[in-house]
């Protein structure tokens, strides 16, 4: 009963048409479930799952330290510098290596439309930049509405936040 069981559930497993679906999602999705049946088939189911969970994290990993930020100056003092991927404390020097680039009286919008994750310690950067900016003359333009919208993960804005958002 048991055995039955156990091979109806491997059948399950690799499947082909899982292939398929998961080819869908991209080819880590296929390589992290390719190397957790090939662990469990060859060593045991724990050993199997645990190896799934950690290329799971590892993949993850990688996915939130992508982060591509690209700096166009404008006629006058106008900068736009635009960010792709996720912005997490993991990229936070490049983001302030940027940031610090900026000509001290430039208007800096932040395109944040094809970012996909911005983290607490990103956005406190922004904030603390901010401040020193304006004090020479500069000033910083995020739209806050529509990063909020996009990231209805973040708790209510702080009082910097809302400073800075009326402010801009």
């Amino acid at each position: 009963g048991l055995a039955a069981i156990l091979v109806y559930t491997g059948y399950k497993l690799i499947a082909p048409k899982t292939f398929r679906e998961l080819w869908k999602f991209g080819k880590g999705e296929v390589f992290v479930y390719t190397a957790t049946v090939v662990v469990i088939v060859a060593v045991d189911l724990l050993a199997g799952v645990l190896t799934g969970v950690v290329l799971s994290g590892l993949k993850l990993l990688y996915t939130f330290s992508q982060l591509k930020i690209r700096v166009t100056e404008e006629p006058g003092p106008r900068v736009t510098l635009a960010l792709e991927g996720a912005a997490t404390f993991m990229r936070l020097p490049r983001l302030a290596e940027a940031l610090e680039g900026i000509p001290p009286d430039a208007e800096l919008n932040v395109d944040l439309s094809r970012l996909s994750y911005i983290d607490h310690a990103c956005l406190d950067l922004f904030m603390s930049w901010a401040k020193q900016h304006e004090a020479s003359g500069g000033r910083l333009v995020i739209d806050w509405d529509s990063m909020h919208s996009r990231f209805r993960k973040f708790p209510s804005e702080s009082r910097q936040e809302a400073a800075l958002r009326r402010s801009a």
